[in-house]
């Protein structure tokens, strides 16, 4: 027969084990919350408009936006205001200073003039646009293409490095 000991013994050595799993499941639990990504907050139809005393500067759109940090991650990204007719882009991560804008970038100036890209960055602070890779861009039918650009928002100055150009010379009298 089994003593009293023993009896004793295997409980407490049965309670050992369960405490000893229940730890190691916080342990798990506590490694996975660490990857977790924590938002501070989450908007979808987002809205924002930067107004000051003579009116709308500035208007900002995407369809899923959310808070990690100081960094606004949004999908599906528009942004309007009197110094760029519209620029979009599939995704967006906006700080204080830039946004990093991703996936069919659109930039429609107020000239009519038309870029894409699949990368750009915005400084809002300096006022410049400044393409991560090659680019296209279209007035008319005149285009080109090139490694990268560099817009200057406020003096309308656009910078583009190897360009592949096809425009139509509007006055060719003067070539003869």
């Amino acid at each position: 027969m089994v003593s009293r000991v023993e009896i004793v013994l295997i409980l407490f050595l049965l309670g050992a084990l369960a405490l000893g799993l229940s730890n190691r499941t916080r342990i798990v639990q506590a490694r996975q919350d660490r990857h977790k990504v924590h938002k501070s907050a989450e908007l979808y139809d987002a809205k924002n408009l930067e107004v000051n005393a003579s009116g709308v500067m500035n208007t900002y759109s995407a369809r899923h936006a959310y808070l990690i940090g100081q960094t606004w991650h949004m999908e599906d990204f528009r942004t309007r205001n009197p110094d760029i007719r519209l620029l979009s882009a599939r995704k967006a991560l906006r700080t204080k200073r830039l946004t990093r804008l991703d996936g069919n970038v659109t930039l429609i100036r107020t000239d009519g003039s038309v870029y894409r890209a699949q990368t750009v960055i915005y400084d809002r602070v300096r006022k410049t646009l400044n393409s991560v890779g090659p680019f296209d861009a279209r007035r008319g039918k005149d285009y080109l293409k090139g490694v990268d650009f560099y817009y200057e928002i406020v003096p309308k100055i656009t910078r583009a490095e190897t360009v592949f150009a096809h425009y139509r010379l509007k006055d060719a009298k003067h070539l003869r």
